[in-house]
């Protein structure tokens, strides 16, 4: 029997480990989780799997569980990326992973490729389903000699509208960790042949408006580095390469205004459990007096009654509540942020009944050789449902493809590849479509006063 051990037992897991445990009676698939019943919950009943209590700080227990397995499932933090690579190359496991490679993960690449060994990352959502869908599209260019002059790429885990009526049209239904910690690094992107830095307390005013076919419009903001991905997708010649994020229209304006106030920074706060939430606030202000929620919009330089300040009063943070109070806090709350993360978790929270929402959505201007420029779109929206979310379901289904696929002997590329790889890309792809998730490509004349975006 082949052995699958998943670390981590988080939102982006259930429909993994369903996945696994019913993809064939000769697996046996193993959750670790520091939160047992969080493992429990996500094996369920299942006659081949079962839940353990694993910290993965402790080195040992983690190489013991790592040594009973026949390929990993690596969803924890992205911190935890390399060191449990390093392990599996040091017990002979493959591994597969939905964060971004790091470069502590990409120098791993020869030692695996030695071992015949797999060290595979970004085979989530985004990173993930945007590489296999967006490599088939610009393959589609490529054969019809088309020169790649724009090429934009947008990823999204939101909310149907329609279900949830939060004024933010967002819910958590992943790590709300890297949901506060978003933007922090800042941005780079290519526009027009100039290259765009776009510092952490500007990213979230530098948005613009796109339009997905049938969904209506979204604000983009752009996401971390796009840079690393010319030459991954052969896009060195192209002017624009742009990699960003959609949200519902407004999330950004409220989020710049929680940037600039402060509320996602790291500085210990003693005592920061005992602060009411007004409280926290004030200590963001330069002093002063009068009503706090004037101060603050005064400080935004926005209108007391404008769609952030509206927002951030609806978030609680105003109030008179005792942020230790949360029934979301976790133990040893210090940080803003890491009151930002219990906070979101309790008032994001997706209600029964409602449904989120994730899109993929790639803009590619080309110039063909009879000198007529091309649109060509690719665009994937899943929504949840009854049987889990759509964000679980679009991040777990790559990762599972692919570690069944190493269990087979099939999957194409040994070392630490991401999936944009052709050869990953003919093998995953066909499979996503077959589990029912479907890309909508299109292409149109462009006229020299469309937009490329």
């Amino acid at each position: 029997m082949k052995r699958i051990l998943v670390l981590g037992a988080g939102q982006s897991s259930p429909y993994l480990v369903r996945h696994l445990l019913e993809a064939g009676p000769e697996l046996w698939v193993e959750v670790a989780d520091r939160d047992i019943d969080l493992a429990r919950a996500r094996v369920g009943g299942g006659e081949r799997g079962e839940a353990v209590e694993l910290d993965a700080t402790d080195t040992e227990a983690l190489a013991a569980a790592i040594g009973r397995a026949d390929v990993v499932v690596n969803f924890l933090a992205p911190i935890f990326q390399a060191p449990v690579a390093r392990i599996c190359l040091d017990a002979g496991r493959s591994m597969v992973s939905a964060s971004y490679r790091s470069p502590e993960l990409w120098a791993l690449d020869e030692a695996a490729r030695e071992k015949g060994l797999v060290l595979a990352s970004e085979l989530g959502l985004d990173p993930g389903l945007d590489h296999l869908s967006a490599q088939r599209l610009l393959a589609e260019v490529q054969a019809a000699g088309g020169k790649v002059e724009s090429f934009y790429s947008y990823g999204s885990g939101v909310v149907d509208r329609a279900t949830v009526p939060n004024p933010l049209g967002y819910a958590i239904t992943w790590n709300p960790g890297n949901v506060v910690r978003a933007g922090a690094a800042g941005a780079r992107f290519r526009e027009d042949g100039v290259t765009r830095l776009v510092p952490y307390p500007e990213v979230f005013r530098r948005t613009w408006p796109v339009e997905v076919p049938g969904e209506g419009r979204f604000e983009a903001y752009a996401n971390r580095d796009s840079l690393p991905y010319a030459p991954l997708y052969a896009l060195e010649g192209a002017r624009t390469l742009v990699r960003a994020t959609l949200r519902h229209c407004g999330y950004c304006e409220t989020w710049s205004a929680v940037v600039q106030l402060g509320l996602t920074a790291e500085t210990r706060i003693p005592g920061l459990a005992e602060l009411r939430w007004g409280e926290l606030m004030e200590c963001m202000l330069p002093p002063g007096s009068g009503h706090l929620d004037l101060r603050v919009a005064a400080h935004l330089r926005v209108h007391p009654s404008s769609r952030a300040v509206d927002n951030l009063r609806w978030l609680g943070l105003f109030g008179d509540e005792r942020i230790g109070d949360l029934p979301t806090v976790a133990e040893g709350l210090e940080t803003p942020a890491e009151a930002m993360i219990a906070l979101l978790r309790h008032r994001l929270e997706l209600p029964p009944g409602g449904r989120d929402l994730v899109i993929l959505h790639h803009v590619v201007s080309a110039k063909l050789p009879d000198g007529v420029r091309r649109r060509y779109t690719s665009t994937l929206v899943e929504r949840g449902g009854t049987s889990g979310t759509a964000m679980a379901r679009t991040v777990g289904l790559p990762a599972a493809l692919a570690t069944l696929s190493i269990l087979d002997g099939t999957f194409p590329v040994p070392g630490a590849p991401i999936p944009t790889d052709p050869r990953i890309v003919d093998r995953l792809l066909p499979a996503v479509e077959k589990a029912g998730m479907r890309f909508v490509e299109n292409a149109q004349a462009l006229a020299e006063a469309g937009s490329a975006r």
